[in-house]
């Protein structure tokens, strides 16, 4: 199974998985129009990936900034596959990162937290500097 990179732009996140690292990472804004099309090849290669028997630990790193509803169903989907993928053996931790300055973010993060308790999600603040204005999930 080979990495999915994809470069963030303006309005799509940065998403880098790395199967043999069993890593997932999805950085930045997420409001475009085509989500289901976007997100499509990296659902295929995750279903691939939770079914391979020798899976044992994943991480998921989110920070999301702004997202639309589309991409909002999106990371539910992306909670319940990895739901799946505990029940049957996978270990998940989630890594939220949210900006300690924004409420909404957070709110939307701790509202995910509860409607899927049964997963290890932490969240994780930061704080963005008048100098740096870059993401933490570089």
């Amino acid at each position: 199974m080979n990495n999915i990179v994809i470069k963030r732009t303006k309005s799509s996140p940065e998403v880098s998985f790395h199967p043999h690292e069993s890593y997932l990472k999805i950085c930045g804004n997420s409001y475009m129009d085509n989500t289901t099309e976007f997100y499509s090849s990296l659902f295929e290669n995750l279903n691939e990936y939770f079914n391979s028997k020798s899976k044992k630990e994943f991480i998921l790193e989110l920070e999301l900034n702004i997202v639309n509803d589309s991409s909002l169903m999106v990371i539910s989907e992306l909670f319940s596959l990895c739901v799946k993928a505990q029940d049957r053996g996978v270990h998940i931790n989630i890594m939220w990162h949210y900006n300690n300055e924004d409420d909404a973010t957070l709110e939307l993060a701790e509202d995910y937290e509860k409607k899927f308790s049964e997963l290890n999600i932490y969240l994780l603040s930061y704080s963005i500097t008048a100098k740096s204005r870059e993401y933490v999930c570089n």
